[in-house]
């Protein structure tokens, strides 16, 4: 498969409605950029949510915890095809908005993603994560989430 300008453009905001509904609270819009299967993975940490509902439930939990504080940017994207589907990589910051303006690296990572196109266009099959910053404690949910402590 050979990916179009207009492929691209559409993975390229794929990534981009990622990171602005996680950081919006909208969780079922960021469940909407998964397949109905999908799976995102934190291989840092025993951290994995796996299908809709835990997808929808991990949302929640992150904007509970972050407070709307957070912001999500992917960048460094490489998009390459593989057969029917479209192995994605890229890096990733996370800033936290603080009293007074300021903002501050919170975490940096790298994300290994697996995207197919369904009925809704592209969205991801799998989200693999690992953070260059692995001393963040981290406490797994039943569910599929995670709670970060704040600083």
């Amino acid at each position: 498969m050979t990916l179009s300008i207009e492929d691209r453009l559409a993975i390229e905001d794929l990534y981009r409605r990622w990171c602005v509904t996680i950081d919006d609270g909208d969780d079922q819009g960021w469940a909407d950029t998964f397949t109905d299967d999908g799976v995102f993975r934190l291989t840092t940490y025993p951290v994995e949510a796996i299908g809709r509902d835990a997808l929808v439930a991990m949302a929640k939990q992150v904007y509970q915890h972050d407070q709307g504080l957070n912001r999500h940017q992917c960048y460094n994207i490489l998009l390459t095809p593989d057969g029917d589907e479209v192995r994605g990589r890229c890096d990733a910051l996370v800033l936290e908005l603080r009293t007074g303006g300021d903002a501050r690296i919170i975490n940096t990572c790298r994300y290994a993603d697996r995207i197919v196109r369904d009925a809704r266009g592209w969205v991801f099959a799998e989200r693999i994560i690992t953070w260059d910053t692995p001393d963040i404690p981290v406490q797994p949910k039943v569910e599929g989430g995670m709670v970060l402590p704040r600083n």
